[in-house]
């Protein structure tokens, strides 16, 4: 009886866990080299968002947000990061959409851009 419900939660937890994943981290690095943006997701269930990371450190500034994104991974071929004059625009290709994230890393000065739809805080 004993190994029948070890046995049981054993495969509970295994169904569990069999849904979390990780995206692998994307860096992406200002042509100066003054800003680097990092970007990692986390979904708990093949179903879910991504609950993506986006962090930006610029000189002594750092910031982060997290945001849903609806895509089937998140990835080199699912994220572009587009540079010019301190600006970066981080497009995420979604299932049914492009979602962007602007960030401004230069004069001193480093804003994210957060995207309008599903903030986490």
């Amino acid at each position: 009886m004993l190994y029948l419900r070890c046995l049981i939660l054993a495969l509970f937890c295994t169904l569990l866990s069999c849904g979390e994943k990780y995206s692998e981290e994307l860096i992406s690095t200002s042509p100066d080299k003054t800003a680097i943006i990092k970007v990692r997701g986390y979904k708990n269930s093949p179903l879910s968002a991504w609950i993506t990371t986006l962090s930006v450190q610029y000189l002594a500034y750092h910031d982060s947000i997290k945001f849903e994104v609806y895509a089937s991974e998140i990835s080199k071929e699912t994220v572009n990061f587009l540079w010019n004059d301190g600006e970066c625009v981080v497009s995420f290709q979604q299932n049914d959409s492009k979602l962007n994230v602007n960030v401004t890393a230069k004069g001193g000065r480093l804003i994210i851009y957060k995207p309008d739809q599903n903030q986490l805080k």
